[in-house]
């Protein structure tokens, strides 16, 4: 087998990519190229709610956010990411309040989009 017919096999069995990706084949991309996440940046107008409180930081650190998914927009990676991570919705800003680029060899290398966003429900409390 050849490196062609290897990754024409994989491309013929994968699955919608909007979906996710194949583990294998996600950290292939990873290796190799940048990756573009959008982060948002939460104006609670609740006491309870403070990012830096989040527990579970295996989804992107300390607030919410994620990988922008094949044809997938920032505004449904952002309402994607609010429902999954806090269990409420937000409303952004048209544009990101900031861009950086983060080298994490561990992880990837990334361009990130800052949001600034407020919430629009309740939080879900056991999120945190």
């Amino acid at each position: 087998m050849t490196v062609e017919t290897d990754l024409e096999n994989i491309l013929a069995n994968m699955n919608d990519p909007r979906n996710g990706l194949p583990d294998e084949v996600f950290q292939l991309i990873r290796k190799v190229t940048p990756l573009i996440n959008v982060d948002l940046l939460i104006a609670a107008t609740d006491a309870r709610f403070s990012p830096g409180a989040k527990t579970n930081t295996t989804k992107g650190g300390n607030i919410p956010g994620g990988i922008v998914r094949f044809r997938e927009t920032f505004q449904s990676r952002i309402d994607t990411c609010a429902l999954t991570e806090i269990g409420a919705t937000v409303e952004s800003e048209p544009s990101p309040c900031n861009l950086a680029e983060l080298r994490q060899y561990a992880r990837g290398h990334f361009i990130s989009l800052l949001y600034r966003c407020s919430l629009t429900s309740e939080i879900d409390p056991a999120r945190f």
